[in-house]
């Protein structure tokens, strides 16, 4: 079971997250925003990402915490990089009255 992933920030998950958003309509002018525009309230918006606190789940799952290193190692030598560290998975399962809820929760590993 995969249970260890990378969290932190890089500069291209940055960037895929500021590609999600929309062109924007200008009412005031009453046209959309044009193609270099966009791009530069996208690049805007990925520094604003890059900057900021918030740790987000970069890699996919592994199943051992080295193959976590092997990434880390690869997303500092691809570019700018933040924060990155090693989390563990764990489901617990929770009765909530009668039914019971799987919850799952992110621990640093050491």
């Amino acid at each position: 079971m995969s249970t260890f992933a990378v969290f932190g920030m890089t500069e291209a998950h940055a960037k895929q997250m500021a590609q999600r958003l929309k062109p924007k309509y200008l009412p005031k002018q009453q046209r959309w925003e044009t193609q270099s525009e966009y791009e530069a309230r996208t690049a805007e918006v990925a520094e604003k990402y890059l900057d900021s606190e918030r740790a987000v789940q970069v890699s996919p799952l592994f199943d051992a915490p080295q193959f976590c290193d092997q990434f880390m190692d690869l997303a500092r030598r691809a570019g700018r990089s933040r924060s990155l560290t090693i989390r563990r998975r764990e489901t617990r399962v929770i009765n909530e009255g009668k039914k019971q809820c799987r919850r799952t929760t992110w621990h640093e590993y050491p």
